[in-house]
């Protein structure tokens, strides 16, 4: 495991993190774990909160399909480090309007044999299934934000238990970043602190990145519309293009509707075609890949390829068409993964049985990508994420960072929370 290093930065007014291992994330460390699936995958992607007086710090996934904060709490049965309620922590009892809206919104109930509200959570592998569970209570506790400003009191989860990959003791929590009310973004925007816009750029494959609760204002960004969803960055897909010809699809496939849709998310490491969209793609990347790329398919489904060339030279361009004419282009490694020297897999699986395509950390890494929900759209545009990026104040204001590389940066902040990740791959 490669050391971590010290990473800090400066501010001057108004709301900052600084200081590395000591804010909220901060410029400070963060680990990007890969899943076991037999592959070098980038992701996921984690950052570290702290939380409670005195501060405890969690590594937790930054997860923009996720609806809901958490973190581990005082059990034995979990394998990671866990939060212990401390003076300044308050339990949310099953009269609290908060608790209430919870349950109005199903991630809630009332345990009347304590006075809780509990949750019961259920997360998806991509595919719609049940794959991981976590199961807790809601607490109240301060959030530190180093600076001049005081600790900032938010709502999240205290999970008791949880089950399926979860398990692993990747992290220690999850970081919800959704467009739901209790998200740490709404939260956030609720109480004044950040406006109701995150930028986030996730670099691969060796790590690092930016995640900033303001809007990027670098030349060349994309916007499209985000449709109208309580749980996801959701999106309208029109069509797919590889090597600059649109694919056969049924533009019905990708919806809009509530069957058939498409969203992005951190917290997936792959990516999800709709089941109508998948054989025209995988179709047309077989035919766009020369005769010395050999096609095989893994025991698990996966199609892969056996070639001594790089993927970049060997593989063809997509093309991700969204309405309004917003176009996403894809490099082979946004839609490729690297297995072993010479194999490589397609790391877009089939979502069978349901038309939702889900864009995950593979297509989203090297981008700038503006979730902004104050003017409901999602902005992108490649990006090295290992370089600093312009954004907006919480007030709208704008932002100019000291421009300098992210391995050396000393950063001034201008009253606005702005969060630079740096992320080491731990193998």
């Amino acid at each position: 495991m490669p050391a971590l290093r010290d990473r800090r930065s400066s501010c001057h007014g108004g709301l900052c993190i600084n200081a590395a291992l000591r804010g909220l994330m901060g410029v400070e460390d963060v680990r990007q774990r890969r899943k076991t699936m037999g592959a070098a995958i980038a992701g996921p992607y984690l950052t570290r909160v702290m939380l409670g007086n005195p501060p405890q710090s969690f590594d937790v996934l930054i997860d923009t399909g996720s609806s809901l904060p958490w973190i581990g709490c005082d059990t034995a049965r979990l394998p990671t480090r866990v939060f212990y309620p401390s003076p300044s922590t308050s339990v949310l009892g099953c009269s609290d309007q908060r608790c209430q809206s919870l349950e109005n919104a199903r991630n809630a109930q009332c345990n009347t044999s304590n006075n809780r509200c509990a949750y019961d959570l259920g997360y998806g592998n991509g595919d719609g299934a049940t794959a991981s569970s976590a199961v807790g209570y809601y607490i109240s506790d301060l959030v530190h934000l180093n600076g001049p400003s005081t600790p900032a009191r938010i709502v999240f989860g205290c999970t008791t238990s949880w089950s399926g990959q979860l398990t692993r003791g990747v992290f220690d929590g999850i970081f919800g970043l959704s467009p739901f009310g209790m998200s740490f973004i709404s939260q956030l925007y609720s109480l004044g602190l950040s406006g109701n816009v995150f930028t986030l750029c996730m670099h691969s494959p060796t790590g690092g990145g930016i995640l900033a609760f303001g809007e990027a204002l670098e030349p060349g960004l994309t916007y499209t519309p985000l449709l109208p969803s309580p749980q996801y960055y959701q999106v309208n897909l029109q069509s797919i293009a590889v090597n600059g010809q649109t694919l056969p699809i049924d533009s019905s496939v990708f919806g809009p509707s509530p069957s058939n849709f498409t969203f992005v998310d951190s917290g997936t490491t792959l990516a999800f075609l709709a089941d109508g969209a998948y054989d025209p793609f995988i179709n047309a990347i077989r035919a766009a890949t020369p005769p010395s790329a050999l096609p095989f398919t893994r025991e698990n489904g996966e199609i892969c390829f056996s070639t001594s060339t790089s993927i970049d030279s060997a593989f063809p361009s997509v093309e991700l068409d969204f309405v309004g004419g917003a176009k996403m282009f894809l490099y082979p490694h946004n839609y490729m993964y690297y297995v072993k020297p010479s194999v490589y897999c397609i790391g877009w699986l089939r979502n069978t049985g349901r038309q939702v395509t889900l864009l995950g950390d593979i297509v989203l890494v090297d981008k700038i990508l503006v979730h902004d929900l104050e003017k409901k759209r999602l902005g992108w545009m490649n990006y090295d994420c290992s370089q600093p990026i312009n954004v907006t104040t919480a007030r709208g204001k704008k932002y100019t960072n000291s421009g300098q590389s992210l391995h050396s940066i000393t950063t001034t902040f201008t009253v606005v929370l702005v969060v630079v990740i740096y992320i080491t791959l731990l193998t």
